[in-house]
């Protein structure tokens, strides 16, 4: 699908944050795993298609999803195919779950997928007997994952430490060694959070975390806060145009590690105030520029619409440590680069990193690399730009914010599906 995006009549106003895709695929889990049903608030509207991709997998182990209710697993089922889309989360996520609840399983994937990483997980359940037909997808495994000690390498991504955390909870409890080094550790805070939801007290140790053995409580019903990756792209089009825009649904005491947004945006002179449940931004229209460094090894999923800010704005900015970024949808250095040099702008990536020169944007057209984030940032970027941009493969928002387009509408953006 092309679509052509014009962002210069963006005027801002109000919007409502998309539900946090971290949140709904951490709540999903532990509903699974809960003594009763669960309703999750926000579940039908935030399904994207890696949401959809944990429910579906849920659904295979024996799990049942109502429109917002999710029924427990009962009756696990005999080694199930785990259809994982183009979710990474699910994948990691639910391998080691998967394990404990049914002792067997395929699981196979889309797009990227098969090429991501997923061995150090793997490694963790072959040391506890769980035997793997391949490294790679597709694949299958058998064997039941039992309570005990486990050492998980967290250098690359946290999400094999969350998997491996829900695993635990199915299991019968045990311990998480996962060292000093944990990349992204503030999603592994957002999944002990969702837990501490479900009456689970995870316990962090010097060495790692101490998983109890006790079964998920569910709390009946349980919301989800909005969406701060996804809501950066809107409050990035209020301050490319200058507008002001209020969101509400993103919380100031939330574990999602991109609130760091926030600090991206007064670098680049935005005003941002930010209360209990929403933020507001304005651009103040300041002449100082910023120049320097930004450390995006927690924060690898904001990198393409700061780097659009930074193109837009005409500030300098080199995005480092971010070797991480070529391991997601697409090679997200390569791919955002190209990008702004789509658009009229100067990038130029290295040896984990990113630099962005300070050359403002033209407009032009894209290619989304099969990648929700260049698509997204992209259409961010038409609120800057002297020219509507063309954005192919625009289709790949549907795997994190489906309702993208309409909410940019909503708010002033034009959009033409070609």
């Amino acid at each position: 699908m092309t679509v052509v995006v014009d962002g210069r009549d963006f005027h801002g106003g109000k919007a409502v944050a998309p539900p946090s895709k971290s949140f709904l695929h951490r709540l999903l889990i532990a509903a699974a795993l809960a003594d009763r049903p669960t309703k999750i608030t926000g579940l039908s509207r935030g399904m994207s298609d890696d949401i959809k991709a944990t429910a579906r997998c849920l659904t295979a182990m024996g799990a049942e999803i109502c429109g917002n209710v999710v029924i427990p697993v009962s009756s696990p089922t005999q080694a199930p195919l785990l259809d994982c889309g183009q979710s990474g989360s699910t994948l990691r996520f639910l391998l080691p779950v998967a394990s404990a609840v049914c002792g067997a399983g395929r699981a196979t994937g889309s797009g990227r997928l098969p090429e991501r990483p997923v061995t150090e997980v793997i490694d963790v359940m072959e040391q506890a007997g769980v035997s793997f037909s391949s490294l790679r997808l597709p694949l299958s495994f058998k064997g039941r994952l039992a309570p005990g000690r486990y050492e998980v390498s967290a250098k690359l991504t946290s999400q094999y430490v969350t998997g491996m955390m829900f695993a635990l909870c199915a299991a019968g409890g045990g311990e998480l060694v996962t060292g000093d080094s944990i990349v992204s550790e503030n999603y592994v805070d957002l999944t002990t959070e969702v837990l501490r939801r479900f009456s689970v007290d995870v316990q962090k140790t010097d060495e790692g975390y101490v998983v109890p053995d006790a079964r998920p409580v569910s709390p009946g019903v349980v919301s989800c806060e909005g969406d701060w990756s996804n809501s950066a792209f809107l409050l990035a089009c209020a301050a490319m145009s200058g507008k002001h825009l209020n969101v509400k649904g993103l919380f100031k005491n939330t574990k999602q590690g991109d609130i760091a947004f926030l600090e991206i945006l007064r670098l680049v002179g935005c005003r941002v105030k930010i209360n209990k449940e929403s933020v507001t931004v304005e651009n103040n229209e300041g002449t100082s520029r910023y120049e320097g460094d930004i450390d995006v090894g927690n924060i690898p999923d904001l990198v393409p619409v700061a780097a659009v800010l930074s193109a837009a704005m005409k500030h300098e900015m080199t995005f480092v440590n971010a070797s991480r970024l070529r391991l997601k949808e697409s090679d997200r250095l390569e791919s955002t680069a190209a990008m702004i040099r789509s658009l009229g702008g100067k990038a130029e990536v290295g040896d984990g990193f990113l630099h962005v020169l300070p050359t403002g944007l033209r407009g032009g057209a894209v290619d989304s690399y099969g990648d929700h984030r260049i698509v997204m940032a992209a259409a961010a970027a038409s609120c800057a730009c002297e020219e509507p941009v063309v954005i192919n493969g625009a289709e790949a928002v549907s795997k994190s914010y489906p309702g993208f387009f309409d909410d940019l509408r909503e708010l002033g953006g034009k959009t033409n599906v070609l």
